[in-house]
């Protein structure tokens, strides 16, 4: 009864099958299910190999408008139980995904900064996520930066050595060490 009378229509919830459910029949807009649709579409773009560039700046286009939907975690600022963790988590570990192909694709099509920015965003979600971290220095290196990759790399180091008592992965050391070399990455 409140929800219907919060809704204005009363036919936004129905009863069916002895359960109340919300009736996906009218139109309606939601950011979770445009958020997963615009994923899924981007994802049946690229599902025949690699991707011709017309496709890949409609993937770019699409993952870019489902990330910009993100205003936070899903319904963060309730308790509505173990079903909300649960898919709290699956949307935040969608919205890493799609940033990382993000950076990705920019990165492919020489979009340096665009790709930088993209993994700052997944590091705002995940500050240890190695991978990111490389992909940063990676853009740093192609936009003539290497020294700034070379400063991320210490700094990705002091914070793993202070927070975790531990070191970079061999691979992102790796990549430290051609950077220093000065290998073309």
């Amino acid at each position: 009864h409140y929800l219907r009378r919060a809704l204005g229509r009363a036919d936004w919830i129905v009863f069916d099958d002895g359960a109340y459910r919300f009736n996906r029949d009218l139109s309606y807009w939601c950011d979770v299910h445009v958020f997963e649709d615009r994923l899924r579409q981007a994802r049946l773009i690229e599902a025949p190999g690699s991707p011709q560039p017309a496709d890949r700046a409609r993937a770019i286009q699409l993952l870019d408008e489902a990330t910009q939907l993100w205003r936070g975690d899903f319904l963060e600022d309730l308790d509505a139980g173990e079903w909300a963790i649960f898919l709290r988590e699956e949307l935040r570990r969608k919205m890493i995904d799609a940033l990382i192909h993000l950076g990705q694709l920019h990165f492919t099509d020489a979009h340096y900064r665009e790709a930088a920015e993209t993994y700052r965003r997944v590091l705002s979600f995940d500050n240890y996520l190695e991978l990111a971290h490389r992909e940063l220095m990676r853009c740093h290196a192609r936009q003539g930066e290497t020294s700034q990759a070379l400063r991320h790399y210490q700094q990705l180091r002091e914070l793993l050595q202070r927070e975790l008592h531990a070191e970079p992965s061999s691979e992102t050391t790796l990549l430290f060490e051609r950077l220093r070399r000065g290998d073309d990455i």
